[in-house]
């Protein structure tokens, strides 16, 4: 079930930031051609979008290069934030190489710099409103993903301490196996749910999404 949501979260996203480009081309050529004063119609609107919508795929491979799509319960803000703003001086990089090789001299490079701008405005901010849309369903407890850890160790202390801490990650601890010469029946306020040689009945008989082995 998470891998769905995940699944079609990232289309979404896909489809979000194509829809942000073209909105940040509109904008731009608003601004550029009927705010701004030096705004010369020298080539058709269609002229004007043509490098846009062909940017569109270069967009993005480099969003799947940075991996911004990859699920974000642990990613930092400032790697997608960064991975966003290296995408579009890539990409600026690229239309205007090409449009020096096809000597399109005409297209206005104060829009190229404006729509480059409010496009890495406008998906960074996209990018902050569905972060706190999942943080908050995931503090209610909806878009949870399951984890069984396997072993009583520091390092499951050490994790256990980071998921309570960090309750917008959307982890829920279902329980923890260990040694069966281990006859706790809790660790760090989680139930011990059994022992290693029951592992497999476990997995069978529990939803988990995740196995966090505490080495």
């Amino acid at each position: 079930m998470i891998r769905e949501n995940q699944k079609y979260l990232n289309r979404f996203q896909v489809f979000l930031d194509l829809i942000m480009i073209l909105v940040s081309f509109f904008i731009t050529y608003y601004i550029r051609f009927y705010q701004m004063d030096d705004g010369i119609h020298s080539l058709t609107f269609q002229q004007n979008l043509r490098p846009i919508l062909l940017s569109m795929p270069l967009y993005l491979i480099f969003y799947n290069i940075f991996d911004i799509y990859s699920t974000r319960r642990t990613k930092p803000l400032h790697v997608e934030l960064s991975a966003i703003a290296k995408t579009n001086i890539l990409c600026a990089i690229f239309i205007m190489v090409g449009l020096f090789i096809f000597k399109i001299v005409d297209y206005s490079r104060k829009s190229l710099v404006l729509f480059f701008i409010i496009n890495t405005i406008l998906t960074m901010s996209s990018r902050l409103v569905i972060r706190m849309i999942l943080k908050k369903y995931r503090r209610k407890g909806y878009n949870l993903k399951h984890c069984l850890i396997i072993g009583a160790t520091d390092s499951s202390a050490l994790f256990i301490d980071k998921v309570k801490k960090n309750k917008h990650w959307g982890y829920n601890i279902v329980g923890i196996i260990t040694s069966p010469l281990n006859h706790h029946k809790k660790f760090k306020g989680h139930p011990i749910i059994g022992s290693t040689i029951e592992l497999e009945k476990i997995l069978s008989e529990k939803a988990i999404d995740i196995v966090i082995i505490g080495v």
